[in-house]
């Protein structure tokens, strides 16, 4: 009880990536936002498919999400316990010949970005984790607790351990170019949520969509139990086991922001029953 008691929320500085002339910011440890920079980080040199729909950008990104993974789960923690090598796993060349997979997705998660007219913009995101989180509410003022325990370990950097914090699936993501905001985006998704970011904002920046399109074009997701893909893509002479699922699927639901030539335009994704509001 006395862990709960003395818990005080903390400020984080974001760690950030140069990605084809854009700043990518992502939330830092002990969140699992370092995945989607070092996933960037291996694309980024790679050649880019004939098309977004195309089993060979399917291909080259699953060896991103591979290393990318391992590399999160062996070293991504508490940054108050673990000593995060933060260099080394945005370098590709330690990333690469890793192996690993991501669990599959948690539910019960919202994200939501908000802006005002002064160019304040909040990109958020919060979660219960498992459906109902812990079970436990606090009844005075009704909140329930989450279950981000679940995540602790016996062993390695999230072994469980007084006054820790896990790693945790929870991150946005913040564009910027020449020091102002273009995008500000996040989704609900667990695990998948660095594929789904990276799957979002290469849309844009390597297939030139527009954010509506880019949050609602058909997407592919990778675990331990095999590849799901929505619709859409062509998977002929694709090696690697994998689900085909309706469009639009349950492949997380995601909310953007873009500043485009000093208008900021939001949208919400035909997966959930979000919307965009003008207030």
């Amino acid at each position: 009880m006395s862990d709960l008691r003395d818990y005080e929320p903390e400020w984080g500085d974001p760690v950030c990536v140069e990605y084809r002339g854009l700043t990518v910011c992502e939330t830092p440890p002990n969140t699992q936002g370092l995945t989607t920079l070092m996933i960037l980080r291996l694309i980024e040199n790679e050649p880019k498919a004939p098309g977004p729909f195309s089993p060979s950008r399917i291909n080259t990104y699953l060896k991103a999400y591979e290393a990318a993974y391992s590399a999160r789960d062996e070293f991504i923690g508490d940054p108050r316990f673990v000593k995060i090598p933060v260099d080394r796993l945005l370098d590709p060349e330690f990333l690469k010949g890793r192996l690993g997979g991501p669990r599959g997705g948690g539910g019960d998660t919202t994200y939501f970005v908000v802006a005002d007219s002064e160019g304040n913009v909040v990109s958020a995101i919060q979660s219960l984790y498992y459906h109902f989180g812990s079970l436990v509410t606090e009844p005075k003022y009704g909140i329930t607790l989450n279950n981000r325990a679940a995540d602790f370990s016996m062993s390695g950097v999230n072994e469980v351990a007084p006054r820790k914090w896990p790693l945790h699936t929870l991150s946005t993501v913040m564009v910027m170019r020449n020091g102002e905001l273009e995008l500000a985006l996040g989704t609900s998704g667990a695990h998948y949520r660095p594929q789904q970011h990276v799957l979002m904002l290469t849309n844009i920046v390597d297939y030139g969509m527009n954010p509506v399109n880019a949050v609602n074009a058909p997407r592919f997701l990778w675990s331990t139990d095999g590849l799901i893909i929505e619709e859409g893509f062509e998977v002929t002479g694709l090696n690697v086991r994998h689900r085909l699922i309706k469009y639009p699927g349950s492949t997380g639901v995601a909310g953007i922001l873009a500043s485009i030539n000093g208008v900021k335009i939001l949208y919400s994704d035909v997966r959930g029953d979000g919307a965009a509001l003008g207030l």
